[in-house]
């Protein structure tokens, strides 16, 4: 029984592994530096519509708003009213941008990745219930929509 069989040495297979190992590691590494740049010009976007005398709440308030927010997305369902009631006390566009500011990004369901408030909504939520966001924001004479 002659086959052509191929003879790799086991230095050859350890350096291949070596360097597909430090390109993944350059990859992950490369891929966070953006995220990070993105992340930073995006909080200055943000940063420059927050107008301190324009807004409704103490800072903490924004917080545990979006904490409510978060807290509505769960893996099978999504608490809509408590997302609406959220919205509702928004009063002002410099109130959105600080939700925003402070609802950051955070992990959604776990193990899909990061995700801001934007992403969160349109993830979770149908067309009609962000429209219904919308809305809210359109009566509130707030000029922002998702």
């Amino acid at each position: 029984m002659d086959s052509n069989t191929l003879n790799i040495d086991r230095g050859t297979v350890v350096k291949w592994v070596l360097i597909l190992v430090l390109a993944i590691a350059i990859y992950f590494s490369v891929r966070k530096v953006v995220k990070t740049i993105k992340g930073d010009s995006a909080q200055k976007a943000i940063d420059s519509e927050i107008k301190a005398n324009e807004l409704s709440y103490p800072l903490t308030q924004y917080m545990s708003m979006a904490d409510q927010i978060e807290a509505s997305f769960t893996y099978l369902t999504t608490d809509e009213d408590t997302i609406y009631s959220v919205f509702k006390k928004m009063n002002t566009l410099s109130d959105i941008a600080q939700l925003n500011k402070a609802f950051g990004v955070r992990q959604y369901y776990g193990f899909f990745g990061d995700a801001s408030l934007a992403v969160f909504l349109q993830k979770g939520m149908s067309t009609s219930e962000i429209a219904e966001v919308n809305k809210i924001l359109k009566t509130n004479n707030i000029n922002f929509s998702f």
